[in-house]
């Protein structure tokens, strides 16, 4: 219907803000939309959808564990994506290498990653005054929770695996725990970690370009 994204008026807590919620015709034209809304090929995605994991040539597989077993092959993946995830993953080193092997050369990843208390406190960033001990029991033998990791965490990780960060938005609010009340792990985050409250990053796996010895390098 080409209809465009509703706004701050329906959704006042909508974040990241978007410049614009029109319809992008410049991206979707009446040509690609034409061959993308073709009744056959919406008849093979919703196949797709209602035989998950029946056929592996589908337009649609569900992996699950994603961390375990064949997940296809090595740079085999053009974009990897997530909402709201990457705050409840406990292994982060790990999951940013496995996206780097994944990742095709100039594939991207995009996440919005929510740093508040989820709820397991008071204030919104009342999670970081919890000690380690004090968090084991909050979690109990839940298979996972948040990580309480910052944003610099995610920074670090993604400089680590040879990502070349494109896009960067975050929302930011005053703390509310005093830095003298907060945990050991805690006490020595940066302002902007402190203040972070969302994030919404985007970042390239650089191209692979061929060095004067003949070999594979990868350069930005």
């Amino acid at each position: 219907q080409r209809a465009a994204l509703p706004g701050g008026a329906e959704f006042p807590e909508l974040n990241p803000p978007v410049v614009s919620g029109d319809f992008p015709v410049d991206l979707l034209d009446e040509s690609r939309l034409r061959e993308a809304l073709n009744p056959n090929r919406l008849a093979l995605i919703r196949n797709a959808i209602l035989n998950l994991e029946q056929n592996e040539d589908s337009l649609i597989l569900y992996k699950a564990p994603w961390a375990g077993g064949d997940l296809g092959e090595r740079m085999a993946v053009d974009m990897i994506y997530s909402q709201a995830v990457m705050e409840h993953i406990d292994n982060l080193p790990d999951t940013y290498r496995a996206m780097r092997r994944w990742l095709k050369p100039g594939g991207f990843v995009s996440h919005e990653i929510d740093f508040k208390s989820h709820g397991l406190a008071a204030r919104w960033d009342g999670h970081r005054a919890y000690s380690a001990l004090t968090w084991r029991l909050l979690r109990g033998n839940r298979p996972y929770l948040i990580n309480r990791a910052p944003l610099s965490a995610h920074l670090s990780l993604l400089r680590e695996n040879g990502f070349d960060l494109r896009g960067r938005i975050t929302t930011e609010a005053a703390p509310s725990v005093a830095r003298s009340e907060l945990a050991a792990g805690f006490r020595d985050l940066s302002e902007e970690d402190r203040i972070t409250t969302r994030a919404f990053l985007q970042a390239v796996k650089p191209v692979e370009t061929v060095t004067n010895h003949g070999r594979a390098a990868e350069g930005g």
